[in-house]
C-alpha cells in the first residue's frame, strides 16, 4: 500500500506494488512518471524501449519509473509484472488509482523521490539520448531560473493543418505567434506550424505528453483538477501558470516521437 496526497491536504492510501532496480547506467536524480489508461501495448513498448536504451553502452534512463493506472481492468498491471521479471536498471512502482491525467500526474509526483520529475504519455517513445539532453539543460542552469522543459515532438513537425486551422490564419482570425506562444487574449498556434531547430527556446504553453519538471516546482504547483476525466488545455494552463515564477523552456533536441493511439 502507499500514501499519497490526493489533494493539498488530504492523504489516502492507493494500492500499488514496487520492484528495486540495480540503477546501473541509471540517472539518479531523475524519475519518469507515466499515467495510463487501458493502454497495456503501449506501456509494454515504451517500457521495453527504456530497457533497451539502458542495455546500450551510451544512453542513461532515470532511476525511477512510476506507473499511475487508471484501467479498469488489470491488462497493464499484468504487463508491468511481466516486464518486471527483467533485470531492471531502474526502480519501477505501479500504482492504480481513479481515472483523471491531472490526477494520475500528482500521483505520481508525489510518490516519486528524485529531483527532476519526467511526465511522458503512455503513447510516446523518448529518443535515446532525451533524459540526459534534459538534464543537461536543467543542470547547466547555474541560476537555476529554468522551472520546466518541454520535448519537441518530431512527428508534429510540419504536419499539414486542418481545414479549421487554414481557414482561421488566412482570415487573421487567429494571429500569426511563435507555435508554444500564448497570447492574454487567449489564443496560440498548433505545434505543427514548429519547425525543426536545436537549443532552447522560450515557451508559455507546454507539450502534455513530454514535459520536465524540477521537484520544487511540483512542490508549489500541482496539475489542476479542474481537468478531471478527458483533458484538454491541462498542460497550457499548467505551463501558463509555472511560467509566472520560472522560466519555461521547449528544447529542440529532446526529441520524443508521440504515436497517439486510438482513444
Amino acid at each position: 500500500m502507499i500514501s499519497v496526497k490526493e489533494t493539498k491536504t488530504e492523504v489516502v492510501t492507493l494500492c500499488g506494488k514496487k520492484w528495486m532496480g540495480t540503477q546501473t547506467k541509471s540517472l539518479q536524480d531523475c524519475c519518469l512518471i507515466v499515467p495510463t489508461y487501458q493502454r497495456p501495448l503501449e506501456v509494454e513498448t515504451l517500457l521495453l524501449t527504456l530497457l533497451s536504451y539502458a542495455s546500450s553502452e551510451r544512453c542513461s534512463v532515470p532511476a525511477e519509473v512510476v506507473v499511475v493506472d487508471s484501467s479498469a481492468d488489470d491488462g497493464v498491471e499484468r504487463v508491468i509484472t511481466e516486464v518486471a521479471l527483467n533485470r531492471l536498471p531502474f526502480d519501477l512502482t505501479y500504482i492504480r488509482c481513479s481515472p483523471g491525467l491531472t490526477r494520475q500526474r500528482n500521483i505520481g509526483a508525489d510518490v516519486s523521490t528524485r529531483e527532476l520529475v519526467f511526465f511522458l504519455d503512455d503513447d510516446a517513445i523518448p529518443y535515446r539520448d532525451y533524459f540526459s539532453t534534459v538534464r543537461s539543460i536543467f543542470l547547466n542552469d547555474s541560476e537555476r531560473k529554468i522551472g520546466a522543459i518541454g520535448g519537441c515532438v518530431v512527428n508534429e513537425w510540419n504536419r499539414p493543418l486542418n481545414w479549421r486551422w487554414r481557414v482561421r490564419l488566412a482570415l487573421g482570425i487567429i494571429p500569426r505567434i511563435e507555435p508554444m506562444r500564448y497570447l492574454h487574449c487567449g489564443t496560440s498556434n498548433p505545434r505543427a506550424q514548429l519547425k525543426p531547430y536545436s537549443g532552447t527556446r522560450q515557451v508559455d504553453i507546454l507539450s502534455g505528453c513530454a514535459m520536465t519538471f524540477r521537484r520544487e516546482v511540483l512542490a508549489v504547483e500541482r496539475f489542476s483538477e479542474f481537468f478531471d476525466g478527458y483533458c484538454q488545455g491541462e498542460d497550457m494552463e499548467m505551463g501558463l501558470r509555472v511560467g509566472r515564477t520560472w522560466k519555461v523552456v521547449c528544447s529542440g533536441d529532446a526529441k520524443v516521437t508521440h504515436n497517439q493511439a486510438p482513444g
